[in-house]
């Protein structure tokens, strides 16, 4: 896989190819006037050594993210779940990371482009 655009008409569908799972998250970019989010990761399989790739969020409406560690020190992905909005914030994507530290990054926005080998 090397670029992969998920919108809300095309969520079910891509949503489903993108796993990251154990992948390296050291920083996170917010752009507040373009209303955008770059988060760079690195996976590292037995497939995929050392591929340095990104997230980045379009029309980004709501952004969370918790730094209290509750299950200690942690940088690398544990889940990520993508669903439609809701209420106010349908038509768009919700998406939602968890860390092995036991934090969350939540960001609702209208696209995430996956770009992979950047």
């Amino acid at each position: 896989m090397q670029n992969l655009s998920i919108k809300f008409n095309n969520l079910t569908n891509e949503a489903n190819n993108l796993d990251l799972h154990d992948a390296e998250l050291r920083d996170i970019y917010c752009s507040y006037d373009l209303h955008e989010i770059e988060i760079p990761v690195i996976i590292d399989t037995p497939k995929k050594r050392q591929i340095k790739s990104k997230l980045k969020f379009i029309g980004v409406l709501n952004f969370n993210l918790s730094f209290l560690e509750p299950w200690g020190p942690g940088i690398y992905i544990n889940e990520m779940k993508i669903s439609e909005g809701e209420g106010n914030f349908n038509k768009n994507i919700n998406c939602e990371i968890l860390l092995n530290s036991g934090d969350k990054i939540k960001i609702i926005s209208s696209e995430i482009i996956y770009s992979e080998g950047v």
